[in-house]
């Protein structure tokens, strides 16, 4: 059973590494059309971040205002490392979808495993099988962690990030 916990650590790592997506930013049309109607998180080269409304990119100057001052605010694009933007619909779709595939995989995991079906748990006829609970429990447990993935999918969202190139040039 040593070899469980290395699937489980190998769906994990899939499930945190599949939220986001990096983009190479050569075109603004996509950064632009986002930014009209999303918060945007802009990284500079220098590591400072910061929320920006109504996101503009043009070739030589990023505008934006800032959420909290209300204030315009304008940074050269060349100073821009990546914007990103959290799309939650997505990030919850996600959730679902990992919360699925996850009871997948355990009752097809489940159904290969062998089972040692000669003892009885408790002495209530069921037989002591690690892989009987792991097809069994998923489809009884699944009215609660959908909603669960669902959350946790739309609290976290989906990062959908744009990667600035040298040089950023509008295509």
């Amino acid at each position: 059973m040593n070899y469980l916990k290395y699937v489980f650590l190998g769906v994990t790592l899939c499930a945190l590494t599949a939220c986001s997506s990096t983009q190479p930013a050569g075109s603004f049309q996509k950064v632009n059309e986002l930014g009209k109607s999303k918060t945007a998180t802009v990284r500079l080269k220098s590591g400072e971040k910061f929320k920006a409304d109504l996101l503009r990119v043009m070739p030589d100057s990023a505008y934006f205002v800032h959420p909290v001052t209300l204030f315009p605010t304008a940074v050269p694009t060349s100073e821009i490392d990546d914007v990103t933007f959290i799309k939650r619909r997505k990030g919850a779709f996600r959730g679902v979808v990992g919360v699925l595939a996850a009871s997948a995989a355990s009752i097809m995991l489940g159904a290969i495993l062998p089972c040692n079906s000669g003892s009885n748990a408790g002495g209530f006829g069921i037989p002591d099988c690690f892989a009987a609970a792991m097809v069994i429990v998923p489809i009884f447990t699944a009215p609660f962690t959908l909603p669960g993935g669902l959350a946790v999918g739309a609290i976290v969202g989906f990062k959908d990030r744009y990667q600035a190139e040298q040089p950023l040039d509008e295509k």
